[in-house]
């Protein structure tokens, strides 16, 4: 009976534990972040993909590359340009 008790308790006390890791681990990998809560973590998660620019120049080093692989030697060649935005400034 006292081996059934222990048995018993060391099972509830494994679900609690694990119930708490997954409360934990869903906290921190919220993925709802604020497009303005830039920070290290974020610049480094979005460098990875190069999917994301959250920061000029895609990463703090500001070295502007791209690991994205649709352009190539091949096919730059055929690049043109997409939009522009042509707006009134100060002419000094």
């Amino acid at each position: 009976m006292k081996a059934k008790r222990i048995l018993v308790t060391f099972i509830v006390a494994l679900a609690i534990a694990s119930a708490a890791v997954v409360i934990v681990v869903h906290s921190s990998t919220d993925t709802t972040a604020k497009p303005g809560d830039v920070n290290e973590t974020r610049i480094m998660a979005d460098a990875a993909t190069g999917n994301n620019w959250l920061v000029n120049g895609r990463t703090n080093d500001s070295k502007h590359f791209s690991p994205l692989k649709q352009i190539n030697d091949q096919n730059v060649a055929s690049l043109g340009l997409a939009w522009y935005l042509d707006y009134d400034g100060l002419m000094e």
